[in-house]
């Protein structure tokens, strides 16, 4: 058995002789100011372009709404199983969400956040992203979308709505997560980051071998070509098999 906790910076160093921190991936957050209109993200250009994809999602019809019942996290998860499949991740199992919905959206310490297109005479999910928030700060923990409306630019769009929510709650951080270095998700979060920091993960015991710790191994490069093939019902169940482990 062993504990694993992860914080940003080395705050834990030293605590415990049997407790020990490797550097993890850099996490990306957003200092919120009280008014969502002077935020900036960035250089000139960098919040130009962030604004422009905005403004796309717009012209696009994307609309962001707040899911009101667990019909609408039904509908999100196919969604997130999708990026979890191209990301090459193992998926939460949907009871994982039903609980939080049940014990944490009830309480209003998260929401689920969706982003629709005109279609005909109704209208299309495209993507959704999960929020989770505690003190001060609002966590961007979970997103799912349809890569194929992914040029409508709905995760923007989602972004910019739950920022401009955090600002007028009063909350003083929006956290976008972590991402591996130079991966394509990384370049996404840096843009909209004020800050970059990296983030530790301790482990008590300190593991034997540090490899067994420092992130995806083998098995996951080998898998990553027949894994993004797998149809969403294989992808749920792996994801459901491997929970019992964690």
């Amino acid at each position: 058995m062993t504990l694993q906790i992860k914080v940003l910076g080395p705050e834990l160093e030293g605590i415990a002789a049997d407790l020990r921190g490797i550097a993890w991936r850099p996490n990306y957050r957003v200092k919120l100011p009280a008014d969502s209109s002077v935020i900036r993200f960035g250089d000139s250009r960098t919040h130009g372009a962030i604004m422009r994809a905005i403004r796309k999602a717009e012209r696009s019809g994307v609309v962001v709404r707040r899911a009101e019942s667990e019909d609408d996290l039904r509908l999100w998860y196919p969604l997130y199983l999708r990026a979890m499949r191209a990301g090459v991740v193992l998926p939460r199992p949907y009871r994982f969400f039903e609980q939080l919905w049940r014990t944490v959206a009830l309480r209003e310490m998260g929401y689920l956040l969706l982003a629709e297109i005109p279609n005909g005479g109704s209208t299309t999910l495209i993507a959704g992203s999960l929020y989770l928030q505690f003190g001060g700060t609002v966590f961007y923990a979970f997103n799912g979308r349809r890569a194929e409306y992914l040029g409508a630019r709905p995760n923007e769009a989602i972004h910019w709505h739950a920022i401009q929510q955090a600002c007028r709650a009063g909350l003083q951080w929006y956290d976008l997560g972590e991402a591996d270095e130079g991966s394509s998700l990384a370049a996404f979060k840096a843009k909209w980051a004020t800050h970059r920091e990296m983030l530790m993960r301790y482990y008590y015991p300190a593991p034997e071998d540090e490899g067994s710790a420092s992130g995806p191994g083998w098995a996951r490069q080998l898998a990553k070509g027949a894994w993004r093939h797998l149809p969403l019902g294989l992808t749920a169940f792996a994801g459901t098999r491997a929970s019992r482990f964690l």
